[in-house]
């Protein structure tokens, strides 16, 4: 098919590149299709040699679709004159048009309904990694909510598990995520919002440029479509959907994150949680999800690795992991004679009292609290639990 005016029309090359072709077909497609993408779907299925969509006869996509006009509107000249300059953008810039019969498709995405048509990835990382975890958490992430992010991914790759990490680049969680995946040599890949030509946010351009070499970064969205307030939720299904478990680090009830959760809940993913103060509001949805059993409590770098089979591939013996929690008994020792019954102290009394960083002091009350040796008022503050048994 050819068009007076367009490029393809006037240049032999593209008449014998059966690739650029389809490249062309698939940018076209996606254009139509990406918000939404269970008729896409459909589409792609129907007709799996895609030329005959825009070789074919109108009335077979307009008949399948109940549409009237789409097929006409697909192989109009505005459509592909468009694909063309969108497909050589991509192949100019070393942009992987993926679509869902290519080999490099995440295969566990492809078990997802509503998984797009088509993705756009610019990077080396394998897609297919037999080991794969979605990270997300809020944007007010806490020190103590990036502390734990990092200490969970740095033990994933201290134990040899060495997972593919993906988040969707965000600041907060999904930044730290990334940033600890690349610290720890591991495989790493952001989900965009927008158009892969448009970073989100613009100031982690730099981190996106490092993930290239050791991941890279993924989306459903054409060029040039900007980082809209809905398609935040579309994407992260890719997120739950091609990750074999999700770890939620820190999030509020009605955080973006839930909806990941939902997402991967109803992808039968594996849900992880990071457990926090009951009286910190950046923690109420992890609790929440561990509350309702909706959530593994994650507390140490063996939990993830044993729920989702992963086998030891180092000499560390995942087992004897510390408590993601947990410091030296002596630590946690000296924090317990500096609290008393009556008085409540704050975290910044135990740092000044113990001489121990404030994260150190942060992760251990957590544990305490957990085991129920401490409580905390509605200042965050602690005092001794009546209850606890005596320990040191």
């Amino acid at each position: 098919m050819e068009y007076e005016g367009s490029l393809y029309a006037k240049n032999a090359v593209w008449q014998s590149d059966s690739r650029l072709k389809r490249e062309i077909y698939l940018c076209a497609l996606n254009r139509e299709f990406f918000d939404d993408p269970l008729r896409g779907r459909h589409v792609i299925e129907y007709f799996p040699k895609i030329e005959k969509i825009f070789e074919g006869s109108f009335d077979d996509i307009d008949d399948l679709l109940r549409i009237h006009g789409i097929g006409a509107r697909l192989q109009s000249k505005e459509c592909l004159e468009r694909a063309e300059k969108e497909a050589l953008w991509y192949r100019e810039k070393n942009v992987r048009i993926i679509d869902v019969n290519s080999k490099e498709y995440p295969q566990k995405l492809l078990e997802c309904q509503d998984a797009p048509i088509v993705l756009y990835y610019m990077g080396n990382g394998d897609l297919n990694n037999t080991r794969s975890l979605g990270v997300v958490g809020t944007r007010l992430a806490s020190e103590y909510g990036n502390t734990a992010c990092r200490l969970l991914i740095d033990a994933l790759g201290d134990t040899g598990f060495n997972p593919l990490i993906v988040s969707g680049l965000a600041i907060g969680i999904d930044i730290t995520a990334h940033r600890a995946a690349l610290a720890n040599k591991m495989e790493t890949v952001a989900v965009l919002p927008c158009g892969i030509d448009l970073i989100y946010p613009a100031s982690h351009r730099e981190d996106a440029i490092k993930m290239m070499s050791h991941g890279g970064i993924i989306t459903e969205f054409p060029r040039a479509v900007p980082a809209l307030r809905r398609n935040f939720l579309q994407r992260n299904r890719i997120i739950a959907g091609m990750t074999q478990g999700l770890l939620v680090a820190e999030t509020r009830v009605s955080g973006g994150s839930m909806s990941t959760v939902e997402y991967a809940s109803s992808y039968s993913r594996e849900i992880f949680a990071v457990p926090g103060r009951i009286c910190d509001a950046n923690s109420y949805g992890c609790n929440y999800l561990i509350s309702k059993n909706i959530a593994s409590i994650c507390v140490n770098s063996a939990t993830i690795p044993k729920e989702l089979g992963w086998t030891a591939t180092s000499r560390t013996d995942v087992a004897m992991q510390p408590d993601l929690f947990s410091g030296a008994e002596n630590k946690r020792k000296k924090i317990l004679l500096t609290l008393t019954l009556g008085t409540p102290r704050s975290v910044d009394y135990l740092v000044q009292n113990t001489g121990l960083d404030f994260n150190t002091v942060s992760l251990i009350m957590l544990e305490l609290e957990l085991s129920g040796d401490v409580v905390a008022d509605e200042k965050g503050e602690y005092t001794l639990s009546r209850n606890r048994k005596r320990k040191i």
